[in-house]
């Protein structure tokens, strides 16, 4: 099972710079401890206490400070019809419009009115730390529009939230949980809070291999953000995420996120997960074409470029694929053994052995030993055998079963790749949905256990149904 998510009092045990005492947040904020605490009492401002609970022994997290910093930016900002925020860290759910009327001429009691309105929005919400607050503003079409949010501070939860959830690594996606935790605690019907929260749990799956028993907190937050709000994108989007990884159906996928997208055209989450699936259909020149959608909304999104590196190493643009994968690194250093082990990938497929071992050997610093079972991958392609069975010795027992298959098709060991390839469909493991435009396992796709193999990667309800999707996958690639 997943490890216990951290509440605040555990958050000591995640790794990252931290302020230590009052005195060094005041100082990082540039205001006067009074301010500070203050802040954290009226607005929300997130400090952490230690273990022992004692008022003056506190910490925070420069991360959190910056995102709570811009969320209180955004709540007091007149024209919320502008995105403030990059909409990979606020999607377009966290705000949601309440009233839009006609801008006419306002003169005299009628202008009166207007700012008597306005005035009262902004007071109601903030009068305690209970009720949603509102605020008024003129969009560029001349409608008045008023934009209700939650309250502050499960508002804040949020954004903090969305911080973490895009910098993949399986510490900040136990972060992003606990804050749309706090978020759906605070105000239970905060629909974005759900689907966020679905999304991040699916997320942490991949990352810590307990994709299966993610799947149930998963779908849980995703039913809940549908069932609060049916016109709702995120809860479209992360429908399909679920539909794509868990139950193998990605007709189904591609209906939700079609959905989702008419919703809101614009939606990154929604053009990210569509690049996403059309990856795994091999339909790559739409698939590129979502994520470079995607890219443009959110251009500082690491995790998209990394991603977008990735659909463009499947589509065998490797060239390509290389300067997303550094654009990645430079967006967000502390992902780079992940980022190091796709340019890894890449250079194997160019045979670059050398920069390949290079990138893995610095893949390797963090302490990850994920970047064995590629290593051994790479070694058996120099033609290595010996060390390379060595190595897939040592470390098979903690990678999944497609990772192992591709080291025994780079040995040659078809029988053996395709027995692993197999079973893990038989386990129900979502692992073999990229296995079908892996470039590893290019060396398979003329052997006729090939095409049985694509044909039963259909829905996971309906063995054998097939896939409309699927049956195409299996003819993109020959």
């Amino acid at each position: 099972m997943a490890a216990e998510l951290p509440g605040p009092a555990d958050a000591p045990r995640l790794t990252e710079p931290r302020l230590e005492s009052w005195k060094e947040i005041a100082e990082y904020l540039k205001r006067h401890v009074t301010t500070v605490r203050r802040w954290e009492k009226a607005e929300g401002l997130p400090v952490h206490r230690h273990v022992h609970g004692k008022l003056g022994t506190v910490y925070a997290f420069p991360a959190e400070l910056e995102a709570w910093r811009h969320s209180r930016r955004i709540q007091s900002e007149p024209d919320y019809s502008r995105d403030v925020v990059p909409r990979a860290q606020v999607s377009s759910a966290g705000r949601r419009s309440v009233i839009q009327t006609r801008r006419r001429p306002i003169v005299g009691a009628a202008a009166a009115l207007s700012i008597v309105m306005i005035v009262s929005v902004a007071f109601v919400g903030w009068r305690n730390d209970r009720t949603p607050f509102a605020s008024a503003g003129v969009d560029d079409t001349g409608r008045l529009v008023v934009k209700a949010h939650t309250h502050p501070a499960a508002y804040q939860e949020y954004v903090i939230g969305r911080y973490h959830l895009w910098r993949d690594s399986d510490e900040n996606l136990q972060r992003a949980i606990a804050h749309f935790e706090r978020a759906t605690e605070i105000d239970p019907q905060y629909a974005a809070a759900y689907a966020s929260l679905a999304q991040a749990w699916w997320k942490r799956g991949l990352w810590s291999r307990t994709l299966v028993d993610t799947e149930t907190p998963a779908r849980a937050a995703a039913r809940r953000a549908l069932k609060i709000d049916d016109s709702l994108p995120d809860a479209y989007v992360v429908m399909a995420d679920l539909e794509r990884l868990y139950g193998r159906d990605l007709d189904r996928a591609e209906e939700l996120v079609k959905r989702a997208l008419a919703l809101d055209p614009n939606h990154v989450d929604g053009h990210y997960t569509y690049g996403l699936l059309l990856m795994t259909l091999g339909r790559f020149d739409d698939a590129i074409m979502h994520m470079q959608q995607a890219a443009q909304l959110d251009p500082l999104s690491p995790a998209i470029q990394s991603d977008f590196g990735r659909v463009l190493y499947r589509a065998r643009r490797y060239e390509e694929a290389i300067t997303h994968l550094n654009r990645s690194l430079e967006l967000e250093p502390r992902m780079g053994w992940l980022v190091h082990h796709r340019l890894a990938a890449v250079y194997e497929q160019l045979g670059q052995y050398d920069r390949a071992i290079t990138a893995l050997r610095r893949a390797g610093e963090s302490g990850n030993r994920s970047y064995k079972i590629l290593l051994a991958r790479v070694l058996a392609r120099m033609g290595n055998h010996r060390e390379a069975k060595h190595l897939l010795q040592e470390v098979a027992g903690g990678s999944a079963l497609n990772e192992i298959a591709a080291v025994y098709v780079a040995l040659g060991e078809y029988d053996a790749a395709f027995t692993l390839l197999f079973d893990q469909l038989e386990r129900g493991d979502p692992g073999p949905n990229f296995v079908a435009v892996d470039p590893p396992f290019d060396r398979l796709r003329t052997d006729p256990r090939w095409q049985d193999l694509v044909r039963r990667m259909g829905p996971r309800d309906c063995d054998g149904c097939g896939s409309r999707g699927l049956e195409q996958r299996a003819r993109v690639i020959g």
